[in-house]
């Protein structure tokens, strides 16, 4: 059931404006996920075994994107198209078996310090460079190849359709409503306190209303801030806390799935001329627990099924 009693219910996000059906009663009684599939790789045959740092970032050996001199955008054959250029890296954590869920505060903080730092770096050096993802696979249904702890960071010379939805739909709803869309679904989320899973004075976590996957989390700052990588030091422990509490009571209450994470920002260069970003978009972390996956209906309307409500899967994971 969702939580307004009905089996089954279509909710449209306010920023995507894609629908989502919250389809309850296909799961009548909703249990945590089974165990992932064993992917389980020793030191011996680890790539990345012998780092002396806490983070170490290196170059990715079969990069999705290479560095290039040319990134305009021409015509063939009536289709736009671009070089695959752009910076692909990992940052390697030391040790073999200390998972992100494993890391103290302290030391999910060394891992946000990185990111945030070789963003700026990447930022300052990738000339055609229009955005930057810092992602992590977890787990083979989550898509990592490599046991060992690492996460990845792309830059590529085209803003993401995906990235692109969220920055138009954060513009237009701010044009006809006059408020920022994500600050008023953190109001909300404050104010019900239903779905929320971690708050401290600087960030909050929770299932979205409006959740695509199963167990879905996010993590906002609660203050405005449109790009990650203006992150001050100050914030870094407050976020470091909320994201590891996160990732600590995934990994015991869904019985240590395979998921992704990737921080959603601002693009480097694209701007809307009347507004600035920090009026209208919020960055933040999407966490994604790899629990189902799409399917017929899903591939052909492009609406994704949700058979878990949000409100049960808070009410899961914070258990």
């Amino acid at each position: 059931m969702t939580s307004n009693g009905m089996e089954s219910e279509f909710r449209k996000d306010l920023v995507s404006e894609e629908w989502v059906l919250i389809a309850g009663g296909r799961s009548k009684r909703p249990h945590a996920p089974k165990p992932r599939a064993e992917s389980y790789q020793g030191t011996d045959d680890c790539p990345f075994e012998g780092m002396k740092d806490f983070v170490t970032v290196i170059e990715n050996k079969f990069p999705a994107v290479v560095q290039g001199r040319s990134c305009a955008i021409e015509q063939r054959d009536g289709y736009s198209i671009t070089a695959g250029v752009g910076i692909h890296e990992l940052f390697i954590m030391k040790d073999h078996d200390l998972q992100l869920y494993d890391f103290s505060t302290a030391q999910m903080g060394e891992v946000i310090t990185a990111y945030r730092n070789h963003y700026r770096e990447i930022a300052a050096t990738d000339r055609c460079g229009q955005y930057i993802m810092i992602f992590n696979n977890y787990g083979r249904e989550g898509g990592a190849s490599v046991h060992h702890p690492h996460s990845q960071v792309i830059s590529v010379p085209i803003i993401p359709p995906n990235v692109m939805r969220s920055i138009g739909g954060s513009y237009d709803y701010f044009k006809k409503y006059g408020v920022e869309a994500h600050a008023l679904m953190i109001e909300k989320e404050i104010a019900q306190k239903k779905r929320v899973i971690f708050e401290n004075d600087q960030f909050i976590a929770f299932c979205p209303f409006v959740s695509r996957h199963p167990y879905e989390m996010r993590i906002y700052p609660k203050f405005a801030a449109a790009h990650f990588d203006h992150l001050e030091d100050q914030s870094i422990f407050p976020l470091a806390e909320a994201f590891g509490t996160v990732l600590k009571k995934m990994h015991k209450n869904l019985n240590d799935p395979a998921f992704n994470f990737f921080i959603h920002t601002a693009p480097l260069h694209y701007e809307k001329s009347d507004l600035s970003f920090d009026q209208y978009y919020r960055w933040h972390i999407e966490l994604i627990p790899r629990v189902s996956f799409d399917a017929g209906f899903e591939a052909g309307t492009g609406i994704k099924i949700n058979i878990i409500d949000p409100d049960y899967a808070a009410q899961t994971i914070n258990s």
